[in-house]
């Protein structure tokens, strides 16, 4: 995933949903904690694929809601086993 399909993926999040993924990038409260990098936050999915449940509870949603903004195209997989 390029930075442009990241950036069109976090624009059709609801709000709630945004704001829970930028916690995992802002500056932390210490002034002297340097930013979290990308690698830091978001580099261990670089190579690995986790499952929908995962997924899910790595954004604090239910599988159901998942599930459906799959569906509803809110969302891209990248890739499609089973259901």
């Amino acid at each position: 995933m390029n930075a442009d399909q990241l950036y069109e993926n976090f624009e059709k999040l609801e709000q709630t949903e945004k704001e829970k993924f930028m916690t995992l990038v802002v500056k932390p409260k210490d002034p002297w904690a340097p930013y979290h990098t990308w690698d830091e936050v978001m580099g261990e999915f670089e190579s690995n694929t986790i499952t929908s449940a995962e997924a899910a509870e790595l954004v604090g949603i239910s599988l159901p809601t998942l599930r459906r903004w799959v569906k509803a195209g809110k969302i891209t997989p990248a890739k499609t086993l089973g259901r």
